[in-house]
Order: C-alpha cells, then sequence, then structure tokens
C-alpha cells in the first residue's frame, strides 16, 4: 500500500513511426517476442484495476509516441490484491 509504479508506455504510432519506434520494435521482434501496443487509456484502466490511482500520465514532448505514467498504490490494496 502506499507504492509507486512508474510505467513507461509505447504507443503503436498514428502515423510513419520513428526510426527510433522501428529500431525498437525490429529488436522485438528478432528476439523472438511480439510487442502489444495499448493506449494509456487502457493502460490507465489496467493500473487502476491492479490498485493504482494514476497521478501522471503526459505524453513525452519530445516523442509523442511515449507515455510516462505513474500510480500510487491504493491504500486499501492488501498484498493479495484483493480490497
Amino acid at each position: 500500500p502506499g507504492g509507486i509504479l512508474v510505467l513507461r508506455v509505447v504507443l503503436n504510432p498514428a502515423g510513419k513511426p520513428s526510426w527510433s519506434w522501428r529500431l525498437e520494435d525490429t529488436r522485438i521482434r528478432l528476439s523472438g517476442h511480439r510487442a502489444g501496443y495499448r493506449s494509456a487509456d487502457e493502460m490507465a484502466v489496467l493500473m487502476q484495476e491492479a490498485g493504482f490511482t494514476v497521478q501522471i500520465n503526459e505524453v513525452t514532448k519530445a516523442n509523442p509516441e511515449l507515455i510516462w505514467m505513474v500510480g500510487r498504490a491504493d491504500s486499501r490494496v492488501k498484498a493479495s490484491g484483493k480490497k
């Protein structure tokens, strides 16, 4: 309870992806994995369902494909994740 979660969310670009997005996506695929891109709203819902209150949800000014989110664990949530 009261813990902090810092989350870096990479968005699937709406237009032409940047070179850094393409590089990271290629790195993930070459490692045998598949990236699952979710929207900031979807991630906020997942954080809330996990017992976090979203305090910061901001698009990075230098890179609109990247969002930083900060959540604080709800003090009513026990270690098991149940209220």
